[in-house]
């Protein structure tokens, strides 16, 4: 986690959840190059590979709270976002609270225990589903290779 992010209204840290992929600069300036067929293609399959991991976390979500904020995840044009419902830093708020728990101060009661970095439903279904979607990413490369070397 990241804790450099200072939230605007009381400057308490809030969490930035970060995930750094070596090599991905790269690729993605390579993917910008790509004819536009090809990238056309790709987008679809970036996609696919978005909504299958937003499936399995909403899957994931088991109580009432967790089951609210499971209905903000969505797959986005090459990533997933996750909200919480109503005001933004209300709906920030909740989704964090709802992942990673709280009951340290009297503001965070109505969250689960405090579980780190481990998360109670989205952080899990991915590592779970952590296989299949690298399997995913591999058969889409695999694809676009093969189209942009002629098939």
């Amino acid at each position: 986690m990241n804790w450099s992010y200072k939230n605007k209204q009381n400057g308490s840290k809030v969490p930035r959840s970060s995930l750094y992929v070596e090599g991905l600069a790269d690729t993605q300036k390579r993917f910008r190059r790509l004819p536009k067929d090809i990238k056309a293609a790709a987008d679809d399959e970036v996609r696919a590979v978005a909504r299958f991991v937003a499936n399995e976390t909403q899957a994931a979500a088991s109580t009432r709270a967790e089951q609210k904020v499971a209905k903000t995840i969505k797959a986005q044009k090459n990533s997933v976002s996750l909200g919480g419902g109503g005001r933004k830093q209300a709906a920030g708020n909740m989704a964090l609270g709802t992942e990673f728990g709280g009951r340290g101060r009297s503001t965070t009661q109505q969250f689960r225990s405090h579980r780190g970095t481990q998360g109670y439903f989205f952080w899990p279904a991915i590592r779970r589903n952590s296989t299949k979607i690298k399997e995913m990413w591999d058969e889409m490369l695999e694809r676009i290779l093969r189209d942009m070397n002629g098939g």
